[in-house]
């Protein structure tokens, strides 16, 4: 017999149980649009997971020559006067609870690494980037381009 009462708890019990937002929409993996500190679309970041370890690749440039080299990175570092386009600028981010952290961050322009933190938010349609050098950090968000 059909009991009005039990198919409501029923029904509140599994609306309870079920994530809201699982499966893909938790991971920063895809295509981002990434901003400089105007709000300004700079580049196209493509984000790829690799045995659980998070890195991201220039896929293409926005502001300024696309044919732009990384000048003002620092000189140890292998990206040191190598095309933006294409160059690795975030790696070796892992998952860590509900964030991914522990990698580093190119900003490119003006060659600064920082440790880096990755929030995803608003149902898996924007990160939030968090870049910080010492005892400043900036906290930037991208918005999902695919």
């Amino acid at each position: 017999m059909f009991d009005p009462r039990l198919a409501f708890a029923l029904t509140l019990c599994l609306s309870l149980s079920t994530p809201l937002h699982a499966g893909p929409s938790s991971s920063p993996v895809g295509l981002w649009k990434a901003f400089n500190e105007d709000k300004q679309a700079t580049a196209l970041i493509r984000i790829t997971d690799s045995g659980g370890v998070i890195s991201g690749k220039v896929e293409k440039v926005l502001v300024g020559d696309p044919g732009a080299k990384c000048t003002k990175c620092p000189t140890d570092d292998p990206r040191k006067d190598m095309p933006i386009l294409g160059m690795t600028v975030l790696k070796d981010m892992k998952k860590e609870g509900d964030i991914y952290a522990g990698g580093t961050i190119l900003k490119a322009g003006d060659g600064t690494i920082a440790k880096a933190e990755i929030r995803v938010v608003d149902g898996g349609q924007k990160i939030e980037m968090k870049g910080s050098v010492g005892i400043f950090s900036k906290t930037v968000t991208w918005v999902r381009a695919e």
